[in-house]
């Protein structure tokens, strides 16, 4: 059976195994060298020619890194094409005799085989591959799912195509609006793709939730691809340095079961800014041991009758999700900020403005609101019933809202309290 629409030469010591696809900038193969090793070999289209051997030339004057995909022959064919030959990602196929299927990150995804603890050593190594690149001056500008692939079961960067000193490149959704610098590129493709790992949505549904999860895992990584992907760049991983010490400090977290409960809903507050938010705090007092107030708890979810059926497996996914959004608010640093914001933004403080200030009474304002129907929400026994007030309530929207708009928490509650605290002080 002819794979090829043209009929296709190789340097004599390479035998021609089959295709595997074909993109924008040329199309792969499988080919077996006189070793018997068997490689994948890349064909470049000609307006592509140019700077993918440009990208590869740099590549190969690296040392050797683990985590990056290792080229070999470089040459080209009697039509004057460039092709190169590389390391193959592994074979998934159920018949590896006759079919080729690749075995690559978004492949994972989609089966859905990558549990916590994997995705945050295979991220620490990609992590490292990429560090290797910017310590010699170079950055991959295009990291997404497709683009990691395992190799004897060990995850790899591939595709060098967009390899470069300088510029931004890369595919949307995992570009970032303002980079900060060439670094920044990969760090906030990273963190993008982390999420789509951890998430097991697509890039364009960022930062919706998965439908199941554990509410442990969401408090530990939510904090690095919120903090990755921050919209104020300054905010964002200056390094993949910095992005491989949090993975590491979370990866020794959960083997050593570190409590987490008073992580707030972004992290990002713990991570970086928290000392200084306490520098503008006074003193709260205590109870008459000393000890700081008990933490609210959300009232856990009653098991309801049916819940079999789609639409309120679903409500009562939302319905978890919602209670660990709560929990957050309420059982992070809510117990002792809350109350200091309102006493700075009292009645006698109303000529303050402050674009931050409306946007955060507005957020606690349906912070309560989701908590109101929520309790209503669980008060009623009855599935269906539950059901029907659930489509009416408007809860999943305000939820879905809330969730968005906590992206900004951290950055929108520093500002205020720091502002509000520096005017009431000058006026005493």
């Amino acid at each position: 059976m002819n794979l090829f629409t043209s009929p296709l030469t190789l340097p004599d010591q390479l035998e021609l195994i089959g295709r595997i696809g074909k993109g924008g900038a040329g199309s792969l193969f499988r080919v077996r060298d006189i070793t018997g090793r068997i490689l994948a070999l890349k064909i470049v289209n000609s307006r592509w020619q140019e700077k993918e051997f440009s990208a590869i030339t740099e590549l190969r004057n690296l040392p050797v890194h683990s985590a990056l995909i290792q080229v070999f022959q470089v040459g080209t064919l009697p039509d004057g094409k460039l092709f190169y030959t590389m390391e193959l990602a592994d074979n998934i196929a159920d018949n590896p005799d006759s079919d080729y299927v690749p075995d690559t990150l978004s492949r994972r995804i989609n089966m859905n085989q990558l549990p916590f603890d994997q995705i945050l050593n295979l991220f620490i190594e990609i992590a490292e591959g990429a560090k290797h690149l910017h310590e010699h001056g170079l950055f991959h500008g295009d990291i997404k799912p497709e683009n990691i692939i395992f190799v004897n079961g060990k995850p790899k960067l591939a595709d060098f195509g967009t390899l470069s000193s300088e510029g931004n490149t890369g595919t949307s959704g995992f570009m970032a609006e303002q980079p900060k610098s060439v670094s920044d590129r990969d760090c906030y493709a990273l963190s993008k793709t982390l999420y789509c790992a951890w998430s097991r949505r697509d890039v364009s549904e960022y930062p919706m939730l998965p439908e199941a999860f554990d509410g442990r895992e969401l408090r530990l990584i939510r904090s690095v691809y919120h903090k990755g992907c921050n919209p104020v760049p300054e905010k964002r991983f200056g390094s993949t340095e910095e992005f491989i010490a949090v993975l590491k400090k979370l990866s020794v977290r959960r083997e050593r079961n570190f409590p987490v409960a008073g992580v707030l809903i972004c992290g990002i507050l713990v991570l970086t800014v928290v000392p200084a938010v306490f520098f503008f705090l006074k003193p709260e007092k205590s109870q008459t041991d000393g000890s700081i107030p008990a933490q609210k708890k959300t009232s856990p979810l009653p098991k309801v009758k049916n819940s079999n059926r789609p639409e309120i497996a679903m409500m009562e996914i939302t319905l978890r999700a919602s209670s660990e959004f709560s929990g957050d608010i309420r059982g992070g640093l809510d117990y002792r900020f809350r109350p200091y914001f309102e006493s700075l933004n009292s009645s006698d403080f109303k000529k303050s403005d402050e674009e931050h200030v409306k946007w955060f009474q507005t957020f606690y304002k349906d912070c309560d609101r989701l908590e109101s129907l929520r309790k209503e929400l669980l008060a009623e026994e009855d599935p269906e019933k539950r059901l029907a007030l659930f489509r009416t309530s408007g809860f999943d929207d305000l939820y879905t809202s809330l969730h968005r708009r906590s992206m900004e928490f951290d950055h929108k509650f520093i500002r205020t309290v720091r502002d509000l605290h520096h005017r009431k002080f000058l006026e005493k």
